[in-house]
């Protein structure tokens, strides 16, 4: 059984992973429905960010890459006119739930720094 703290991180988690795996999940069939290279290649790195969080990659770092990385694909999602279909609206919602839940964890992780390096497994 695990401590209180600790288990709801890693369920937060668990929940940023799922989030993470839904717009990388809509990238991936539009890739291959439409046959466009560039969301093939955003989707592979939405599932390469939830491999390495379910490896418990170093998490700061990855954090701060999520941050990056949904936020660019973010202002990219507004340039486009998908964002005025119920896809693109569903997609844009996910990745703004996202981004706050990777503030919250890189600042959660930066407040206990010393406390096991955040490094959990999911055995």
């Amino acid at each position: 059984m695990g401590v209180g703290p600790r288990r709801s991180l890693v369920s937060v988690v668990g929940v940023a992973a799922v989030l993470a795996a839904i717009p990388g999940g809509i990238r991936l069939y539009t890739g291959f429905v439409s046959g466009s290279q560039p969301y093939l290649l955003t989707g592979l790195g939405f599932f390469a960010v939830v491999a390495l969080l379910l490896v418990s990659f170093r998490r700061q770092p990855l954090y701060l890459a999520g941050l990056l990385y949904s936020g660019l694909l973010g202002v990219v999602w507004y340039a486009e006119s998908v964002r005025y279909s119920l896809v693109g609206l569903f997609e844009g919602t996910v990745q703004v739930v996202l981004l706050v839940l990777i503030l919250y964890l890189y600042f959660d992780s930066r407040s206990s720094e010393g406390y096991e390096d955040r490094h959990y497994d999911y055995n």
